[in-house]
């Protein structure tokens, strides 16, 4: 996933049959009902869709890792403006516990001024967080 702000990825790993699936979360929930369309844009629907995803291809719940990238306040004074806090409205959608039953968050990049950028690597899990003029994060 390129270019993240507001938005949170959502990465999901089981390594034993070298399984991943990101999501790249827009908004907490559809706005009307949902069409079922695009289910990783949305909190409510992309950790699920995810897993069902991964199953399908030999992923195990009990092995999968988890990671959470992005809810970047990309303006100043951002954290108080209702659109800016969006981000930050996706990130709480996105820890629902219901959702995440047996699933380990390894890590998260989070929070902050500054966009990212995120490469999963399914073989190990292993997550690489990339932001303008910083560091690389291995998550």
């Amino acid at each position: 996933t390129v270019g993240l702000g507001s938005c949170v990825a959502v990465l999901l790993c089981d390594p034993v049959p070298t399984v991943g699936g990101k999501a790249h979360v827009l908004l907490p929930a559809p706005h009307r009902e949902f069409d079922g369309l695009e289910p990783a844009k949305y909190a409510t629907t992309a950790v699920p869709y995810l897993l069902q995803e991964m199953a399908a291809r030999g992923a195990r719940r009990t092995r999968v890792t988890a990671r959470l990238v992005g809810d970047a306040s990309m303006l100043a004074g951002a954290r108080t403006s209702r659109l800016a806090a969006a981000g930050e409205r996706n990130l709480q959608a996105v820890r629902d516990p219901q959702d995440w039953a047996g699933i380990r968050v390894m890590g998260e990049e989070v929070g902050s001024g500054h966009g990212r950028s995120v490469r999963l690597h399914a073989a190990d899990g292993r997550v690489v967080v990339s932001s303008y003029r910083r560091p690389d994060v291995i998550l």
